[in-house]
Order: C-alpha cells, then sequence, then structure tokens
C-alpha cells in the first residue's frame, strides 16, 4: 500500500488530528500475502488465552528502556539479553539482577560450561538476526528461523523467566516478516504486535517501507495489517497501556516524519503529526506524561500530544549521540568520556569511561530503569569480552556489572 492509497482512507477530525479508522488490507496488494500466508501451518499453544499487564505497572517499568533493540526486555527488576547479532557471538540468553548487578547465563543445567549449543541459555534459529525479546505474562517471548527448503520460516517461541519449559507458540507469516527488518515486537491482550521496515526491488529500484500488523497468539486467525506504507525507510514503536505509538521515517536526502497512534482496543489509528525536514537519526521513543519523546539522536526531541508541537530538548554540537531518562540527557562525548545533564538542575557531571569498556568495543545504549543507564559494549574478538555496563547519576558512578563468558 503506498502513501496515496494509505491517504484514501483518511478522513480530518477535530485539531488537526486526522481520524483512520480501522485499516485493512488492500486486497489487490495483498492478495498474494493471503496466499502464501494460507500454506503455512499455524502452531498454537494449546492454552487459554492469557492476559494482558494493564495499568501502570507495564508502562511504568520500562518506558525509557529501548525496546527496539531486538536483544533485549526488562522486567520486574530483571535485564533479559543476548549479545547483539552484529558480534558474531554465539547467542546465550543472559539475565541480570538490576539491584544487585548479578549477571549469568539463563541456564540451571549442572555443570554447564555455557559455552556451547546445549547450554540450556542457547538460542539457536537466529541465523544472524537478534531475537526481538519481549516479556508477557510472565513469559519470555522471542522470534526465530526454521529452515524449509530455501525458506527460512519465522517462529514465536516463549519460555519461562527461568528459562525452562521452551515451546513454539506459532508461525509468524511469512510474506510480511519479508518486508521487516529487526523492528519491534511487542504482546498486549493475547495479540502480538509487529513494526518494521524493509526493502525491496522495483524496476531495479529500491522501494523502502514500513509495516506493521497484529496477530492472536493463538494463530488461528490472519494477522491484521494495520499499515502497510511506501516512502519510509524506518519505524520505531512503543505500547503506553492500550496504544501503540509509531513513528514512520524516511532518512535521506528527503527526510521527513509521520507519527501515529493506534488504540489497540478499538483499533483505529490517528495521525498525530506529519512534517519534513526533520533529522531522523532517533534509536526509540518513549512516553513521557503529556509528551512522545525521540531519544539516542544527535537531538533528542519532544513532541506534545496536547499541542502537537515538536520541540528539541538537548542537542550535541560535536553530533555525539544523546540519551534520555526520567530526568537526565546521556551523552558520550568520546571514545573514552561521558557527561551527563540534570534536566531540573542543568548540573552537568562527567567523567571517564572504565579501562575495560575501551579497546574498540562498540557502545550500546539500553535505556534507563529507575535513572540508572545501561549500556551494551560489544568485543569483536575471542580475547575482547563484551560487558553489561551501568552509569548511576545520582552518585556519578560508571560501573562494569560483568563481562560476558
Amino acid at each position: 500500500m503506498d502513501f496515496e492509497l494509505f491517504s484514501s482512507f483518511v478522513s480530518r477530525s477535530g485539531r488537526g488530528r486526522r481520524q483512520m479508522g480501522k485499516i485493512t488490507a488492500d486486497k489487490r496488494v495483498f492478495a498474494f500475502i493471503i496466499v502464501i500466508a494460507a500454506s503455512i501451518a499455524a502452531l498454537t499453544c494449546g492454552c487459554a488465552k492469557q492476559q494482558a499487564y494493564k495499568g501502570e505497572l507495564e508502562i511504568e517499568e520500562s518506558r525509557f528502556f529501548f525496546v527496539d533493540s531486538g536483544f533485549a526486555a526488562y522486567h520486574e527488576g530483571t535485564l533479559y539479553f543476548t549479545e547483539p547479532a552484529f558480534s558474531g557471538r554465539k547467542p546465550f540468553v543472559y539475565f541480570a539482577d538490576t539491584e544487585t548487578g548479578d549477571c549469568m547465563p539463563l541456564c540451571g543445567k549442572p555443570e554447564c560450561s555455557h559455552d556451547n549449543n546445549n547450554c540450556n541459555a542457547y538460542l539457536d534459529g537466529l541465523y544472524g538476526g537478534n531475537p526481538l525479546f519481549t516479556v508477557y505474562n510472565n513469559k519470555i517471548y522471542w522470534r526465530r528461523f526454521e529452515k524449509a527448503k530455501t525458506e527460512l520460516i519465522p517462529i514465536l517461541c516463549s519460555m519461562n523467566l527461568d528459562g525452562t519449559m521452551r515451546k513454539d507458540v506459532m508461525s509468524l507469516d511469512y510474506a510480511l516478516e519479508e518486508f521487516m527488518n529487526v523492528g519491534f515486537l511487542g504482546i498486549y491482550d493475547g495479540k502480538l504486535f509487529r513494526c518494521g521496515s524493509g526493502e525491496t526491488v522495483e524496476d531495479s529500484e529500491p522501494v523502502y517501507s514500513v509495516t506493521v500488523y497484529s496477530q492472536e497468539l493463538t494463530g488461528e486467525a490472519d494477522p491484521n495489517v494495520i499499515l502497510h506504507m511506501k516512502g519510509y525507510n524506518g519505524i520505531l514503536a512503543r505500547m503506553n497501556g492500550n496504544v501503540l505509538y509509531l513513528a514512520c521515517f524516511a532518512r535521506g536526502e528527503d527526510e521527513k516524519l509521520l507519527l501515529l497512534s493506534y488504540n489497540m482496543d478499538d483499533e483505529t489509528l490517528t495521525e498525530l503529526y506529519s512534517g519534513s525536514d526533520f533529522p531522523c537519526s532517533a534509536q526509540s521513543i518513549f512516553v513521557v506524561g503529556d509528551s512522545i519523546v525521540f531519544s539516542g539522536g544527535i537531538t533528542a526531541y519532544s513532541y506534545s500530544l496536547n499541542n502537537g508541537e515538536i520541540s528539541p530538548i538537548s542537542s550535541d554540537p560535536d553530533k555525539h549521540l544523546v540519551f534520555v531518562s526520567e530526568d537526565r540527557i546521556f551523552t558520550f562525548t568520546s571514545a573514552s568520556t561521558y557527561s551527563c545533564t540534570d534536566f531540573s538542575s542543568g548540573s552537568v557531571c562527567t567523567g571517564e569511561l572504565p579501562d575495560e569498556c575501551l579497546d574498540g568495543r562498540l557502545k550500546y545504549p539500553l535505556g534507563s530503569i529507575d535513572g540508572t543507564f545501561y549500556f551494551f559494549f560489544a568485543g569483536f574478538t575471542e580475547e575482547q569480552k563484551s560487558i553489561l555496563a551501568s552509569y548511576d547519576p545520582s552518585d556519578d558512578c560508571f560501573s562494569v556489572l560483568a563481562m560476558l563468558p
């Protein structure tokens, strides 16, 4: 569905917003999706429909966490993660207690060395991708692939929080997943929500698009295509209560932003903002009070849900990436130094990274939890171990929590 077709669903409503109602796929464009999807057998979990976490718990506990990273998830004091796909390491699941800093593989097998495919913490079937972790109803969900002839069939899996009782929940729609890169995976009220961007080729030219769909966890119903739109090559997502916020970007010469909200209960899609010349370098979006915050770019922005205006929060003149927490801005000012600015007082703390975090490791911020920032420093050689670290602004302390085996 290109932008012109997408716009035909739009009817203007008050305060300059556009109420789109329930968006369904155009039959001509997605006929091939239905045909292919029908050939994929759905794997069901064989249990009753689970209820979502509703209310402040789900909103507050991870609202500043980078849910689009694909390799980490946070739940009730515990951080679950793998090494990111770009590190080239074997994908083991680790868990870290954010209060004590303890970190270890998610494996309870006696005398396990946690360094081979027989470890219970090992994730197979990722094929170089990130698992798209999310936590729902005290279970960890992720995506893996199963090879079928020349195709990789995407499958949604689940396990208990201690790593036991792994099982396949259902096959994901192969044709829809082909449109998407890593993107976002979340679950609300027994429904899977997937968002991502992808690239196809038409007339020897690359064509970029963003796709959003939902599907019942039982796998018995066809997926519901919420959005498929050409002309955008990036998308970020964030669940907040019963609303899924979507930020669609066009990066490159013609930069633009389309900001949408989707009510996951009544299935209505609303356009909040559309503008051009927008610097699209954000890595994640958060919902803070009546604002949507764009974090992880050269400039941090805030969109007001009250007046529909976008304004910069902070910008680094040397073009370093800035990251936002509840009340602070964190910036890596060089390969070995950082600064952290308090919103309210304007005070700035500066410091040097621990020696263990240097030596060319790639820095990957995971977001913040209760005001503490968490970072992953990815190693690329056998000697260069990957590191989980944290920064607590209250005592200006940058700590190494764990060096992974």
